[in-house]
């Protein structure tokens, strides 16, 4: 075999032994993956109209949710908090001072999909919206139709 030859080989047997070092070295990383943490009990569009309290085995998605902006009334009164769930990827607003019927107030997804307060939990938040767009969190006096909103997030 001549020189030429033989180092056309040598650098293909590198090759090869590289390649192969580096297909085990994945084939090790993969069983990391396999433990990958729960899913929530809804993900983004599906969670469009649910509770925030809904959970499953693993938690709800308010659970660890963070609040984004806030916004409060035109003439004052309780803040409206634009609430996000990174678990979850789904919005809703919450009122810091729960008083039911005196202030109306929603989360707004950048499609239009707009979440009103929920009777049973003493208007306390909303439903959700599909947290992969943007969204935002307005509220209002019942007695007026000015309103006031968070920036989209």
């Amino acid at each position: 075999m001549g020189t030429q030859a033989r180092r056309y080989a040598v650098a293909l047997l590198r090759t090869i032994m590289l390649a192969s070092t580096l297909t085990a070295g994945a084939f090790i990383a993969i069983p990391g993956i396999a433990h990958a943490d729960p899913p929530p009990p809804c993900y983004g569009s599906s969670c469009v109209g649910k509770d925030p309290t809904i959970s499953n085995s693993s938690g709800s998605c308010s659970g660890g949710a963070t609040t984004l902006a806030t916004a409060t009334p035109p003439g004052g009164g309780p803040a409206v908090e634009l609430r996000w769930s990174d678990w979850c990827h789904a919005n809703w607003a919450r009122l810091q001072t729960p008083e039911p019927g005196a202030w109306n107030y929603w989360v707004q997804s950048w499609d239009g999909t707009k979440e009103y307060a929920i009777p049973y939990r003493g208007y306390a938040w909303t439903y959700m919206v599909d947290g992969t767009q943007l969204a935002r969190a307005c509220i209002q006096g019942a007695s007026t139709s000015q309103y006031s909103c968070t920036k989209w997030y």
